[in-house]
């Protein structure tokens, strides 16, 4: 929990103003931070308006299967716990932001890797679900991505991206990278 803080960041903040992370108490700007102990990544949550439409759209189009949800949240609010893809989906039952019916790639998004980008399409066809396809080069790799909506317009892609190459930055030590497709020495390099 971050401290409550004396005094509020200035206009330039990149935070509101009432818990910035980004300040410290007495006003002055953090310029950097210490890396935290983090083991992986645990999971996504949605506010979702059906949760039982939501539940089958994730778990019987995308694969994701239901886990058992802890009693005490029970009793906050309704909701479901699924999983799949070494990532946690946490569905909760409520009134979710408003989102544009339109399907924009450069909005908020969160993707699922295939090997088989043109039978994923095949079937979105089949299943009537709208979609846009579009498709990237990135240092000779051709990366094909489909976009749609879950039922509370959550944009999701499926694409093959982990076939492009990736390079990080600069140095990235203790990042764990996972892609068992190629070796990590083939595909996740630093940048010196």
């Amino acid at each position: 929990m971050f401290e409550e803080s004396a005094t509020y960041p200035t206009e330039d903040s990149c935070c509101p103003a009432q818990r910035c992370p980004c300040v410290h108490k007495g006003g002055t700007r953090r310029t950097s931070y210490s890396r935290l102990k983090l083991q992986s990544f645990s999971h996504v949550s949605f506010v979702v308006k059906n949760l039982e439409a939501s539940r089958r759209f994730y778990c019987e189009l995308l694969g994701f299967s239901e886990l058992v949800r802890p009693g005490a949240l029970k009793e906050r609010c309704n909701g479901c716990w699924l999983f799949n893809y070494n990532i946690g989906l946490h569905l909760l039952e409520g009134e979710p932001p408003k989102r544009t019916s339109e399907i924009r790639p450069e909005a908020d998004h969160f993707s699922f890797q295939t090997e088989d980008i043109a039978g994923i399409e095949r079937e979105l066809k089949a299943l009537g679900v709208h979609y846009i396809s579009d498709e990237i080069e990135h240092e000779g790799v051709r990366i094909g991505q489909l976009f749609f909506h879950d039922p509370d317009r959550n944009m999701i892609e499926i694409c093959n991206c982990d076939t492009a190459p990736m390079r990080f930055l600069e140095e990235a030590e203790n990042c764990s990278v996972h892609n068992p497709s190629l070796s990590q020495t083939e595909t996740w390099q630093n940048v010196a």
